[in-house]
């Protein structure tokens, strides 16, 4: 018995960590790296083989400076060390990671006591110049071992990382972040293949980590359980954020792990629940045992629903009001109040908590008994924040609080900023405390008027909308485009991939570039048909079909990859101005990761700013987006009508026309 324990994989499995989240918020700051050291904190303590995580170890793409250090320092200081590694690999390393071409406890070099595993998320997928992710910095600073990115989007093969404890044999699969449209796609193409061991099949424990949606959030944006092999053994699927203790079966006759988030990065129902890393056991007879280990430096957080619809918020008032004579609960409260700086019943000075203001606040309160009631709520809402609290010294004690408030009355609404001026010092987040979401109201049937419908079913909620950013665009610039202005040079999956990469991923010349970039595709195409184009409707004609041509199913890849290689383009650019920027380190003192937020006028030299080099005589290695509109010096144009050159201009400013009559036909206009 004691043999098959010490054959046994101990796996402390986390996913979803997003280090870096709100790490400029003066409270909140710090959130993701506590609850990150109490997962490297729970490995040591458990004496664990190797971490596995699950993607969006990061928050962003691009993550701070201060943030990588601050990452690299509790990896080595927890993951580092004389302890040896009882397992071996027995898949070629250079297979499973591509980057470093070996795992990092067998280079000699290094003295890894706790191997961690990872695959990328959708906040840190690959991108940029070469388009690494910052996994890949971890792997080569030898922190981590990155496996399980999809290098080839026509054809996938997942080859597995060959484990073996004594007599346990554990095959684990890695599939990182892959853009869950195309992903579906490939899967039903069958072109994902899930390769396996030559030998000895039934002996292997095979497990998986994913990081896909896994509720469904549109006819293709989600990963089917039916589409993974039904010989994996557990899968643990990262992404969700909501935390989900008991492993289930699935119908493919495999376990899922949903081990959830560990910091709060929305202020949703499903963050509320209590958060956990994993320890996971795999013995040589294919048995698994998971205890959840429960994380005790997480913020708490309440979260409450209000339907206004579902109370006489008057009559709550003048229930509140009687219930205002001093009791020992409520004197409690003001003491409370009072000692956080934030007054009670009697004076609090001047300025925001002054008498001024508590005068303001007591007329705006009249005016809307609504911002009385939900007050009274989130007073009763923190009476229960004690009992979140672990007693452990690194815990933040200032709970996340959020009210989601449905109203149906435009007059209901009041400033949430204002409001959570009140419990500044009680509460994290006073600036989001309150949210609020129109009731959806729909016609009753029978007698034509409208009802309120139940919760659950029938109300709209900004907190809860699944759909892709991808995915709204398209459908916007599909079917909602108004007469006269649907596009017809431009592909609505083209545009909707720039947007997206602009909002995930704040590529501020994504539009601008896959904008000509489209507009380059197109000209090229024209120039191809060596035609004359007397009469615009023909050029017309002809820019319909090769779009309809471009947006025809059986050219969805082409698509797809002219896609990609734009947005190359894009962050080649990006980095581009980046390292123009950064080229002059001596006298740049703030640093553009991890300071966004300061305007470029406190960045020293003048009008440098972000994305130019103010007057040394335009942006050395990529050329500005305005000045590529404008037509800029040495590069030929192209005439509207003729398409001679390469940029657009009027057809009578055009060398080849001079001022001949022609049609004013403006193809921008199409």
């Amino acid at each position: 018995m004691a043999a098959e324990e010490d054959d046994s994989f101990r796996i402390l499995v986390a996913t979803d960590n997003h280090l870096g989240y709100a790490e400029k918020h003066p409270e909140r700051g710090n959130d993701s790296f506590q609850s990150f050291e109490e997962v490297l904190e729970l490995a040591v303590e458990h004496n664990v083989d190797f971490i596995l995580l699950g993607g969006d170890l990061f928050h962003e793409n691009k993550p701070s400076r201060h943030c990588q250090v601050r990452c690299m320092d509790l990896l080595r200081k927890y993951t580092f060390g004389d302890r040896p590694v009882h397992f071996n690999i027995l898949s070629d390393p250079a297979v499973n990671f591509p980057h470093t071409k070996q795992v990092n406890f067998l280079d000699p070099n290094l003295n890894v006591a706790i191997p961690v595993f990872s695959i990328h998320g959708n906040h840190d997928d690959p991108a940029g110049l070469g388009l690494l992710c910052a996994l890949e910095m971890l792997s080569s600073a030898g922190l981590i071992n990155y496996f399980g990115r999809v290098s080839d989007l026509n054809e996938v093969k997942i080859s597995p990382i060959l484990m073996e404890k004594g007599a346990t044999k554990l095959a684990l699969y890695g599939l990182s972040s892959v853009k869950d449209e195309r992903l579906h796609r490939l899967f039903v193409e069958n072109k994902v293949k899930m390769l396996r061991p030559k030998e000895s099949l039934t002996e292997w424990f095979n497990l998986m980590t994913v990081h896909q949606n896994h509720a469904k959030r549109g006819p293709s944006n989600y990963l089917p359980e039916s589409f993974l092999d039904p010989f994996l053994d557990l899968i643990i699927w990262g992404h969700e954020h909501d935390c989900i203790k008991e492993p289930w079966h699935s119908h493919q006759n495999f376990h899922i792990l949903q081990p959830g988030s560990s910091v709060a990065t929305s202020l949703t129902p499903g963050e509320a629940i209590e958060k956990c890393a994993f320890l996971l056991q795999v013995n040589s007879r294919h048995q698994f045992k998971i205890d959840p280990l429960p994380l005790k430096t997480v913020r708490p957080f309440l979260f409450e629903e209000v339907v206004l619809s579902e109370y006489n918020i008057e009559e709550e008032v003048h229930r509140i009001k009687r219930k205002m004579e001093p009791t020992k609960e409520e004197s409690a409260w003001d003491l409370m109040m009072k000692a956080r700086g934030i007054g009670g019943t009697k004076g609090r000075g001047r300025g925001r908590g002054g008498k001024d203001g508590d005068a303001t606040s007591q007329a705006q309160n009249k005016d809307n008994p609504v911002e009385v009631f939900i007050e009274h709520r989130v007073k009763e809402l923190l009476k229960g924040a004690k009992k979140l609290l672990t007693g452990h010294p690194r815990q933040p004690i200032l709970p996340l609080v959020r009210v989601r408030v449905y109203y149906s009355n435009e007059a209901e609404i009041f400033n949430v900023s204002r409001f959570g001026f009140k419990f500044e010092n009680l509460v994290a987040n006073t600036e989001d405390l309150v949210s609020f979401v129109r009731e959806k109201t729909v016609k009753d049937t029978d007698g034509g008027r409208p009802s309120s419908p139940g919760l659950r079913e029938n109300l709209i909620s900004v907190d809860d909308v699944n759909s892709t950013v991808e995915g709204l665009v398209e459908e916007i610039f599909r079917t909602n485009a108004l007469p006269g202005c649907e596009m017809h040079l431009l592909t609505e999956r083209g545009m909707s991939a720039a947007v997206s990469a602009y909002v995930q991923k704040e590529d501020k010349h994504a539009v601008s570039t896959m904008i000509d970039y489209q507009v380059q595709r197109m000209q090229e195409y024209l120039l191809s048909l060596d035609k004359d184009y007397d009469d615009p409707k023909e050029l017309e004609a002809d820019i319909l079909a090769f779009r309809a041509e471009r947006n025809a199913a059986a050219n969805f890849q082409r698509e797809e990859d002219e896609i990609l290689e734009a947005l190359q383009l894009s962050s080649q650019a990006e980095n581009g101005s980046t390292a123009d920027q950064d080229s002059d380190s001596d006298i740049e003192t703030i640093d553009d990761d991890s300071d966004k937020d300061f305007s470029s006028s406190s960045r020293g030299r003048g009008a440098r700013g972000r994305g130019s080099r103010g007057s040394r005589g335009g942006s050395r290695g990529t050329t500005s987006q305005a000045s590529r509109a404008r037509g800029s010096r040495g590069r030929a144009r192209k005439c509207e009508y003729c398409m001679y050159g390469n940029l657009l201009i009027k057809a009578s400013s055009c060398r080849k026309h001079g001022t001949a009559d022609i049609p004013n036909f403006n193809v921008n206009g199409l």
